[in-house]
């Protein structure tokens, strides 16, 4: 066909193109809906176009050989789908999302090591970075300048002393400007004067980006970038010339940033310099903790991939506090959790391809690559970039790049993988539409604003309550999403004693996936009329902890409401204020 023609004529510009487009989709998509806590509909919407674009390529793209870095996506895919024979997983149907995931990293991973020319697309893969980081600049100057109602531009809340961009995360918008300084300093060192002026011109403006965005970690890595010159240094004026120049130019930008910061409506306050002290920074230590302590209890074959959180209620009397997380934003401490000593183990897998490849090679477009794995690496030391497939494929990509440790295959693997990119690419299609449906129930239960509720009469009131159950009964029961059909129906329980055993075993399963305040004290109330006292006051003790204390009097408030009402709860009562005293809270 033609059109395979012209793909083969340069499959490593197109295949590039195809990742960078994914990456693009996944940051400037406005699509950001709950229940998901990590982006679903950016997520799926990445592995769909990235599915259909492999598809396209394995036309012409011979399969020969594989990487031993897609031999590192294939058993970690293999840890995920053995661990439910050896942990429990109350929603068994969720691994199916990491596992597709997983499987198109370990495609995509193949496809790259069987192109010829990886410099080439190292090369590309600059311009792609710039790319997006500057579509992503644009999307935050135009929320900056109040444009934040135009419609693909994500709305900024008049309480918000941050800009994001799209991407709706100050930190992962941090990120990204990060990537495109560590390109800038890469096309930099080997084009012509022309482009210099320009690369200059991007180090300033990503630069002020970073400052806008008051990401601390963004400033880390936007220092980090630095190292390219270092890494590719051929003499130490060389070295020393473009350090200073790229230096000053980030210099300069960030100043800006934080000039324009100043004299935006918002404090100060919330730069990156004066938030260095900030208190999330304890927060993250206890989340390693947290995670350590889990670890410790599963050590071999951790907790289960997506289990964190359903593990962490049951060693709250084994901390000081509690925190809502699905993930500890610490990478290691998430897969020694999660997947033990055998995941910990993996990741010797890339470490081994990355420190191999850098000492091999010092050219420029290895540089770039290590610098941009490693700006990875220590963003994901304080966050989880790689549990959004928007920045997984890009791992993948660079991962791909650098190997060099190939092995022979004699398998027709191009119709097998064609096959499964195109089930997969299906079923992102099927999910993505289903997905909608969900969240719309979401947002009228979840997120309503009850307080609208206030001025209609007793029938209309009834009547809402009654679309709410009429919702979540239509709701077409979708594999992968039974954890939010059952938070739907949890929410929905009236607060009296019928079904308790039932309904407590329900909440019991919802809190795994969804712990907060409201869910704790409903299952704490329904544990409390089934006579399950120290149950009780076990979750009533966790929602005033939660989040350090962030709900505590709400929680008070609510036991003493229910021990004038229920004779069940004054012993809970007595024994929680006793608990109170002795903590000093």
């Amino acid at each position: 066909m033609p059109t395979n023609m012209k793909l083969s004529s340069n499959p490593e510009l197109w295949l590039t193109i195809i990742i960078f487009c994914s990456y693009a989709i996944g940051t400037l998509t406005v699509q950001h809906y709950l229940p998901s806590q990590v982006d679903f509909i950016p997520n799926i919407t990445v592995i769909g176009f990235l599915a259909i674009g492999m598809a396209a390529l394995l036309s012409f793209i011979k399969i020969a050989k594989i990487g031993l870095d897609s031999i590192f996506w294939l058993l970690l895919f293999i840890l995920v789908l053995i661990q439910p024979f050896f942990v429990t997983y109350d929603y068994l149907d969720n691994v199916i999302f990491p596992l597709a995931s997983l499987g198109a990293c370990f495609v995509l991973s193949v496809i790259i090591n069987n192109v010829s020319d990886k410099e080439a697309m190292a090369q590309y893969a600059a311009y792609g970075f710039i790319g997006v980081g500057a579509l992503s600049l644009i999307i935050q100057m135009l929320q900056y300048i109040g444009l934040s109602y135009l419609p693909f531009v994500m709305p900024i809340r008049p309480d918000d002393i941050r800009f994001y961009g799209n991407v709706a995360q100050p930190n992962q918008l941090a990120f990204i400007y990060a990537l495109a300084l560590g390109a800038c300093h890469f096309i930099y060192s080997v084009e012509n004067f022309k482009h210099r002026f320009l690369c200059v011109l991007l180090l300033v403006m990503f630069s002020a980006g970073i400052a806008l965005s008051s990401s601390r970690g963004g400033l880390i890595l936007a220092l980090t970038s630095l190292l390219f010159y270092a890494i590719n240094a051929k003499n130490w004026i060389s070295y020393a010339k473009k350090t200073c120049i790229a230096l000053i130019a980030m210099t300069l930008g960030y100043v800006l940033g934080l000039y324009f910061l100043d004299i935006y409506t918002q404090p100060t306050a919330a730069n990156a310099v004066s938030r260095m002290t900030e208190g999330s920074l304890y927060l993250r230590a206890e989340l390693i903790q947290q995670a350590w302590v889990q670890f410790q209890h599963h050590p071999v074959i951790g907790v289960g991939l997506g289990n964190l959180l359903a593990d962490s209620i049951h060693h709250v009397d084994e901390l000081d506090w509690f925190v809502f997380s699905i993930h500890s934003h610490n990478l290691l401490a998430q897969v020694a959790a999660e997947l033990g000593v055998l995941g910990l183990s993996l990741l010797l897998i890339p470490l081994y391809i990355i420190l191999k490849s850098v000492w091999q090679s010092q050219d420029s477009y290895t540089s770039l690559v290590f610098i941009s794995l490693l700006i990875v690496g220590l963003y994901s030391f304080s966050e989880y970039p790689l549990w959004f497939t928007r920045f997984l494929i890009i791992a993948v990509f660079l991962l791909a790049l650098i190997n060099t440790k190939t092995f022979e295959l004699n398998l027709r693997l191009n119709s097998f993988f064609g096959i499964f990119c195109a089930l997969l690419a299906a079923g992102c299609i099927y999910y993505y539409y289903q997905y909608q449906s969900y969240s719309r129930t979401n947002n009228y239960l979840i997120n309503y604003d009850y307080s609208i509720l206030d001025e209609l009469t007793n029938e209309e009131r009834r009547e809402f309550a009654d679309i709410q159950v009429t919702m979540v009964d239509n709701l077409t029961p979708v594999f992968g999403f039974s954890d939010y059909k059952e938070l739907y129906i949890y929410y929905l329980l009236p607060e009296d004693n019928n079904q308790l055993d039932d309904r407590i075993e329900l909440g019991r399963r919802v809190l795994t996936k969804f712990l907060t305040s409201t869910i704790l004290l409903k299952q704490a109330l329904y544990l409390g009329l089934n006579n399950q006292s120290a149950e009780s006051l076990q979750l009533f003790r966790s929602a005033c902890v939660l989040n350090h204390h962030e709900r505590c009097v709400e929680t008070t408030e609510y036991l003493n409401e229910l021990a004038d009402q229920h004779y069940q709860f004054e012993s809970i009562r007595k024994d929680y204020n006793e608990w109170k005293e002795s903590e000093q809270l």
